[in-house]
């Protein structure tokens, strides 16, 4: 082998170490944060279980009207948004209930021994101003629904825009894995091998090995991506819907 294939080759291999190390890298901050979520110590590695390197596409996804139908029961969001309609309308029924003055009556009584007639007497009393009747606060209430229904019909809209996006986002990862055919699967992992074999045989120079190889590393990288991209789309619709759809 000449030396300008040797040094050829380990441009190639210094190349494929750097991304190696980039990916490692990667994989260290996300394990360190993986630990943080779930109070792991020390360096535990979590590794993952029953994830396939190409997982299969869903057979049945559930249609948007269904998703949306989970989101608006399930989202914490949103449930907290509509309680919270419903304590300024509760709040709105105890402003009008102290609106109407209190009125006090009550007896008081007086001896005055034997010379004198007992005193009998008759007390009322009732809140000032009585014309203002707490029309303040009701006032106040009133605004307070109105902005908590504004509120409600935002995280409303939010929730929808979230699992309508979610959806299309899982549709195309959907679409994308579908299009990795087996025979596609096979002839990529044939290149790889292939490359070496004719290369031995040189029945291909060392610009087409690298370029085979380096179709081969692109291939690997896209299979890689399509897998992560359906994994993360379904994962996104679970978050979007708050329920456990896939």
């Amino acid at each position: 082998m000449a030396s300008y294939e040797v040094t050829r080759l380990e441009l190639e291999q210094q190349s494929l170490e750097r991304d190696r190390s980039d990916l490692l890298n990667q994989l260290t901050q996300d394990q360190a944060t993986l630990r943080v979520l779930l109070a792991a110590p020390g360096s535990v590695f979590v590794s993952p279980e029953g994830v396939e390197f190409l997982p299969d596409a869903p057979a049945v996804v559930p249609d948007l009207t269904y998703l949306e139908t989970q989101a608006f029961a399930l989202r914490p969001d949103l449930r907290a948004a509509t309680q919270q309609t419903v304590y300024t309308q509760q709040n709105l029924a105890v402003q009008h209930s102290l609106a109407i003055p209190k009125l006090l009556v009550g007896a008081d009584y007086a001896s005055q021994g034997s010379t004198y007639a007992h005193y009998f007497g008759l007390q009322s009393a009732i809140d000032l101003p009585i014309a203002n009747r707490n029309q303040g606060n009701i006032q106040a209430a009133k605004i307070g629904i109105q902005q908590s229904g504004f509120a409600l019909n935002a995280v409303h809209l939010q929730v929808e825009q979230d699992v309508a996006a979610a959806y299309e986002q899982l549709q195309r990862a959907i679409t994308l894995r579908r299009s990795i055919t087996p025979d596609y699967l096979a002839r990529t992992a044939n290149v790889s091998r292939d490359a070496v074999a004719d290369y031995n045989r040189r029945l291909i120079d060392l610009v087409s090995f690298i370029d085979k190889f380096r179709a081969y590393k692109e291939a690997q990288l896209g299979l890689i991506d399509i897998s992560s991209r359906l994994l993360q789309s379904e994962q996104q619709v679970n978050f979007a819907t708050n329920a456990k759809v896939f």
